[in-house]
């Protein structure tokens, strides 16, 4: 009886009391986080989240960095090529061919397939264009 009891209060609080005071306190304490920072647009649109990266191929955005996962976050990961793959090397000099020579980070794939940071080398070298 008394293994039942203590599973049940654990349960309880550890199931159920735990998870809601949490949720409940970041939504008090860091509400935009607690909800994936989604951007809205001027429409009130979810147009994406501050967290991960999207394929932009207008000249009005910055251009985030390639991904092994084609940008889909539910299979994000990366390319596991190693230095000496040729895969690695063809893909860094189509890169520089199409014109994305301009920073390192720019020739490899991001680490997660959908890291939304580029490094200021990258972004002051779109600077011009967008």
């Amino acid at each position: 009886m008394i293994a039942i009891r203590t599973l049940l209060t654990l349960t309880l609080l550890l199931g159920v009391a735990y998870p809601l005071t949490v949720t409940l306190l970041a939504q008090l304490a860091f509400p935009w986080q607690a909800n994936g920072s989604q951007l809205i647009n001027r429409d009130n649109q979810l147009v994406g989240s501050a967290l991960l990266a999207q394929p932009f191929t207008k000249a009005a955005y910055f251009h985030s960095r390639p991904s092994a996962s084609a940008y889909v976050t539910l299979g994000g990961g990366g390319s596991n090529l190693g230095m000496s793959s040729p895969q690695r090397s063809e893909f860094a000099q189509q890169q520089a061919a199409a014109g994305q020579g301009h920073s390192p980070a720019m020739l490899t794939r991001s680490g997660s397939g959908v890291d939304p940071q580029l490094p200021l080398d990258a972004v002051l070298a779109q600077v011009a264009r967008v």
